[in-house]
């Protein structure tokens, strides 16, 4: 990293040094006898030169200007002062360029910085090559990122039952108070106090909700769409091939999409390449989403605990173990809903794959079904994928309905039974106990309600991080072709592509073939239906499983381009 100096290094460096200088002359004043020197003098002239240095290092540049893609500037988080990028100030310039302008287009936004860009999020990814699951593969990568989001979540749940401890104080003050007597200084000490709780706890939670977005969702989701992308050029196309009632396999057939046995709709939309779309834009999304609020977790709880804390000194435990029966109540169905619910979720996914896999089948293949008439049969297809996607729908949908019961339901009982069994035990509600119980069941509301909620997005985000994982996992095309003067085969026996696992008998394969095509002639490939023509001139092209012998490219270099054939 470079750090521009300039007058602001120099001034800031004379600065420290004239800090140590006065320091080294106090502690030379005390090991000598020499005549008084002021001592308060020096020590202010150190406390001034102190915060000096300090003020000065919050408010130089900590880099020059960073400009990449065609001169086009890197935001400035990084590369203004700290004092900038914690009070969110070197966001003005693109603010008050957009006021100007009135709109915004692509070209007057900043670049990202290399944290957030998908390139080199991905090479990073790569070079790291972390062992495990992609879910803890994620988390490793990010880990710092997490932790400050988690340490940031610690301090605003202090932060937002702070408010209302104070607001504990100045009714406590007021309440001992008598009839005509003046408002004591305490209760204007707790009003300054309240003010700058509230500044301070929304400025922190301001500096949270960034750091989630700008540390772990944006740069997760670049990640995984970069990833996805890359590894769709790498995978294996992997062919349905279905068995016939023989036993056999007609390729050509399941190529041109007419099979004899109808294949499964699920595994179709599973390897269509339609299914990128969804795994970039559906699954990718809601990793993102997930990662950016996750720390609704750790701080829910860090709430729950300090908040029944408090509400044991206020209203004691038997109030609060009274409200909390209630929760006890409605957590079974809180726990079937969120089992429905998830499997609802990954039918759902499911069948949204099956559907734009038969859809985009139908459009490449519009021509072949006007001139076969078929229209009518493709559309009871479409329309059974389409009837199945509409079902899983509402089935997510009621559980999920089922879950936002739950957590509307379970705050307000557990605060109605907690001050009704408080009056009943106590005989009455002073306003100190009931005013400030309402403030932090209020908070206490806003943290359970949020459980389930964020209960769904678990379970969708561990949904969609298996999907990817299951595509990033797939089988990738082979280099098994070998550089020769021709096109030839040597002893080969060549199948559709197909997945690792799948038993050798389920394969269509083509045995012992040893040809050499001639170069620079015309080649005719005949036989009867489902000899393996197709299969054959797919296995020149390199897009088939190569199962034994070798198989070689013709490569010549072009006369103008030098392109390789």
């Amino acid at each position: 990293m470079i750090y521009d100096l300039g007058v602001y290094g120099s001034i800031s460096a004379w600065l420290l040094l004239g800090a140590q200088c006065t320091q080294s002359v106090i502690l030379a004043q005390k090991r000598s006898a020499i005549g008084p020197v002021p001592i308060f003098a020096l020590r202010l002239a150190q406390l001034v030169l102190t915060t000096a240095v300090a003020l000065a290092n919050l408010t130089i540049p900590r880099r020059p200007g960073v400009f990449t893609g065609g001169n086009r500037p890197v935001d400035a988080m990084n590369t203004n002062s700290a004092l900038s990028k914690y009070t969110f100030e070197w966001c003005n310039a693109v603010l008050r360029f957009a006021a100007q302008k009135g709109t915004l287009d692509m070209s007057d936004l900043p670049r990202p910085n290399a944290d957030t860009r998908s390139a080199d999020l991905a090479a990073s990814w790569t070079r790291a090559n972390l062992p495990g699951s992609l879910m803890l593969r994620l988390f490793l990568t990010h880990k710092w990122a997490f932790a400050g989001q988690w340490v940031l979540a610690f301090i605003q749940s202090f932060g937002n039952f702070a408010p209302q401890f104070v607001l504990l104080q100045i009714l406590r003050v007021l309440e001992r108070r008598g009839a005509g007597d003046p408002i004591t200084a305490e209760a204007f000490v707790w009003v300054a106090a309240l003010g700058l709780m509230t500044v301070a706890s929304s400025w922190i939670e301001g500096w949270l909700y960034w750091l989630s977005q700008s540390d772990l969702s944006i740069p997760i989701r670049a990640e995984l769409s970069a990833l996805v992308f890359e590894k769709s050029m790498r995978r294996k196309d992997v062919k349905g091939v279905a068995k016939t009632a023989e036993g056999e396999v007609d390729a050509e057939n399941v190529e041109a999409g007419a099979t004899k046995a109808e294949i499964d709709e699920e595994d179709m939309g599973q390897k269509s390449r339609q299914a990128i779309v969804n795994l970039i834009g559906v699954d990718a999304k809601r990793i993102a989403d997930f990662a950016a609020y996750n720390h609704f977790f750790p701080g829910s709880f860090f709430k729950l605990v300090i908040s029944f804390a408090f509400l044991i000194q206020l209203i004691g435990w038997r109030s609060l173990l009274a409200g909390l029966m209630t929760m006890v109540i409605i957590l079974p169905g809180n726990i079937l809903f969120s089992k429905w619910y998830s499997a609802a979720q990954d039918r759902l996914m499911k069948a949204r794959d099956a559907k734009l896999a038969v859809v985009n089948e139908a459009l490449q293949g519009m021509k072949q079904i006007k001139w076969t008439a078929t229209e009518d049969q493709w559309g009871a297809k479409i329309k059974k994928v389409r009837d199945r996607e509409l079902r899983d729908l509402w089935s997510s949908l009621l559980n999920d309905t089922g879950l936002i019961l739950c957590w509307i339901a379970s705050p307000i009982m557990l605060s109605a039974a907690s001050l009704a069994t408080y009056a009943v035990l106590e005989g009455g509600l002073s306003p100190s106990v009931a005013f400030t119980s309402i403030g932090v069941f209020k908070q206490l509301e806003l943290t359970l309600s949020i459980i389930p909620e964020l209960t769904t997005d678990l379970i969708d985000a561990f949904v969609s991080v298996n999907r990817v994982e299951e595509y990033l996992s797939a089988p990738e095309i082979a280099a098994d072709r070998k550089v020769s003067e021709t096109i030839s085969f040597s002893h080969a026996s060549v199948a559709w592509p197909c997945d690792d696992d799948t038993d050798e008998a389920d394969k269509y394969v083509l045995r012992d073939i040893d040809i050499a095509f001639p170069s620079g002639e015309l080649s005719v490939i005949s036989g009867k239906t489902g000899s393996g023509k197709t299969l054959l001139l797919s296995a020149i092209l390199g897009e088939t499983d190569l199962l034994a012998g070798s198989r070689s490219e013709e490569r010549r270099v072009g006369k103008e381009c030098g392109s390789s054939v």
